[in-house]
């Protein structure tokens, strides 16, 4: 199975990113907007959305803005997601991380789980630097195998965007180059996870 974001669902996760970036301190949407290339209309609808949720607080006037409610670790991007699109896949009727498997399996899961958050996470910091950059289309299509479940493929094509993000000096290529190898690890690790379609 392929799970695929609604444009109004990547608004989201990439104004949650800014927002976490910027730590204790507000920020507006035109701030959001910019940043992220939000159109102003998608980001009031979904910044309200966030905040309805209780994700996100606002304040009005000359020192207004938005914040994340609580710190970022505690927010996941299925909270971002279910908000914007609603209730994510299920098993057995469950919400994926509420579903327990015992036994040998346990840490299987834990673990899987967490490979597929830090992939995502790693893509939206990637999507982000790869745009200033203008390597966008590189980033896709390294991860359209991956959404059809060629982890081996994405590994390839992230090899090839990591080589047209050296020639670029900064810190902003580093960290770029770091979530390649983060994803390129993870993506070999549990191939067999991602390659069944648990990622799009």
């Amino acid at each position: 199975m392929v799970m695929r974001l609604s444009a109004r669902a990547d608004y989201a996760l990439r104004a949650a990113i800014e927002l976490a970036a910027a730590g204790p301190g507000h920020v507006t949407a035109d701030q959001l907007a910019r940043a992220q290339q939000i159109p102003g209309k998608f980001l009031e609808t979904i910044l309200t959305q966030l905040r309805r949720a209780g994700l996100i607080r606002s304040q009005r006037g000359p020192d207004g803005g938005f914040w994340l409610a609580r710190p970022a670790a505690e927010i996941s991007l299925a909270d971002i997601i279910r908000v914007i699109d609603g209730q994510l896949l299920g098993v057995r009727g469950e919400r994926p991380e509420n579903v327990t498997y015992p036994g040998a399996a346990e840490p299987l899961q834990r673990s899987q789980l967490l490979a597929a958050l830090s992939v995502g996470a790693e893509i939206i910091r990637l999507h982000r630097i790869c745009r200033r950059f203008d390597l966008g289309s590189h980033l896709d299509a390294a991860l359209e195998p991956l959404a059809r479940g060629d982890s081996a493929t994405a590994i390839v094509r992230l090899a090839r965007l990591d080589e047209a993000l050296a020639a670029r000096p900064g810190a902003a290529t580093l960290r770029a180059r770091s979530s390649i190898l983060t994803m390129s690890e993870a993506l070999i690790q549990h191939a067999a996870y991602f390659d069944a379609g648990a990622m799009g």
